[in-house]
């Protein structure tokens, strides 16, 4: 809940494990989390998200979050982004698994994925790279994913990108210039 910087020295020089055992970092609804320069590895959330949570402004520059995993029937194996605000640049995930959004999960926030590569995830259920979805008592968001890439997902039903939208809250997708494709199942997909 409070104003964190992190600066690493590169996603290639610097790792932060959660050693299969615990989620990385928790993001509260106060809070304001810059993230830049490392990889997050092996998190495993007990319920959602398996490296970070966040329910305030999350913003994360040239990161790589892989193998990590949401708790079993849940979402966002990456980073599950409820609320708030988050912004992904220049980001990779890859290897991370959950029910839903293997990559991430971002659900009533107003998200921005920018120059990233979402790769070989898994959702058991939905969503193999993401998951974007509002729900009741929310108001309209939207993600925009521009410059990317999102190939190569898996799932046991959408492989890519599901939207999911509550009756009367919108759920925007705003896509340009970005790769969508190879993803299991479907490479998009609204409910």
């Amino acid at each position: 809940n409070k104003l964190l910087t992190i600066t690493g020295p590169g996603a290639n020089s610097l790792t932060v494990s959660g050693g299969n055992l615990i989620r990385i970092f928790r993001v509260g609804g106060a809070g304001n989390l810059t993230v830049s320069g490392l990889t997050l590895a092996n998190g495993k959330g007990g319920d959602v998200g398996g490296a970070i949570v966040s329910d305030g402004t999350l913003t994360m520059n040239n990161c790589a979050v892989v193998n990590s995993s949401a708790g079993s029937g849940w979402g966002g194996g990456g980073v599950y982004q409820a609320g708030g605000i988050g912004f992904f640049r220049d980001c990779t995930f890859s290897g991370n698994t959950a029910a839903v959004g293997g990559g991430l999960h971002v659900i009533n926030s107003s998200s921005t994925i920018l120059g990233s590569t979402i790769s070989g995830n898994t959702a058991t259920t939905s969503g193999g790279a993401v998951k974007f979805e509002t729900i009741g008592g929310g108001a309209s968001k939207s993600l925009t994913v521009t410059s990317s890439t999102i190939a190569g997902n898996n799932s046991g039903g959408t492989g890519g990108i599901l939207v999911e939208a509550a009756a009367g809250i919108s759920a925007l997708l705003n896509i340009r210039n970005t790769i969508v494709s190879a993803n299991q199942n479907a490479n998009l997909a609204k409910n």
